[in-house]
């Protein structure tokens, strides 16, 4: 339930305001890569500081840039830039090329994605995330191996929680651009981008329901025919039709 309500949160409130503010940025001059420094690092910086002071202050001072000082800033660029300009077409990429498009157009819900600058992304996120996957369990027997203490069965898991913490945030940075990856692969295949949030929610739900009355294999079963769906809809070709 906490999980459910968190996501609507963060659907309602949390990813309006950052595609707000990364067009705020952009229309002040300021490159939404930015958002890194100004939101993502003090949340990381306070997640990991505990109550050091000094730390505490780091983060204010960036909140206090990311979400007064900058949108503060004048209009400096009106007309959309070249790496966010509405309705852009999909192209055919190769597997190098389709990284620079996806992170060029990490908040633009507008536009289409073909099915080569999707499906390259896909294996790229494979081949990324096994090699995490591998990165992690190697950190997290280092940590425990190092962090161990001769003679005494307790360990200090505090190295191993931070390099976990870090690692998580990291894999949240491609989240957005994800998103708005497979909303313009919809839009490409003609399907209305508003069923991806449908599928969505449905799995979700679904998931949730049938772990709480403890049906985990009818909940792996629900989630896998809804993952066949999203795959037959981002594997089906370009329609060059209007624009959804």
């Amino acid at each position: 339930f906490a999980f459910i309500v968190a996501l609507g949160i963060f659907l309602f409130q949390g990813l309006p305001m950052l595609t707000l503010s990364i067009r705020r940025y952009q229309d002040a001059g300021v490159t939404p890569w930015l958002l890194l420094l100004t939101w993502l690092a003090p949340a990381l910086i306070t997640s990991l500081s505990g109550r050091n002071v000094a730390a505490l202050i780091i983060a204010s001072i960036l909140y206090l840039i990311g979400f007064i000082i900058i949108p503060l800033l004048p209009t400096r660029h009106p007309e959309p830039q070249w790496s966010t300009r509405p309705n852009e077409d999909g192209q055919k990429t190769s597997m190098l090329s389709a990284i620079p498009d996806f992170f060029r157009r990490g908040g633009v819900f507008s536009g289409r994605s073909s099915r080569s600058q999707y499906w390259w992304i896909i294996l790229w996120s494979v081949i990324i995330g096994l090699g995490g996957f591998i990165l992690m369990m190697i950190g997290s027997i280092f940590f425990l191996v190092l962090g161990s203490h001769p003679g005494r069965m307790d360990v200090d898991l505090s190295g191993y929680y931070a390099f976990r913490s870090i690692f998580v945030w990291l894999a949240s940075l491609v989240y957005l651009p994800s998103l708005t990856l497979v909303i313009r692969r919809f839009r490409d295949a003609e399907i209305n981008p508003w069923w991806y949030g449908v599928l969505t929610l449905l799995q979700v739900v679904v998931s949730v329901g049938l772990i709480l009355s403890k049906q985990y294999a009818a909940s792996w079963i629900a989630t896998a025919v809804i993952l066949v769906i999203e795959v037959i809809i981002t594997a089906l070709p370009t329609k060059q039709t209007a624009h959804i």
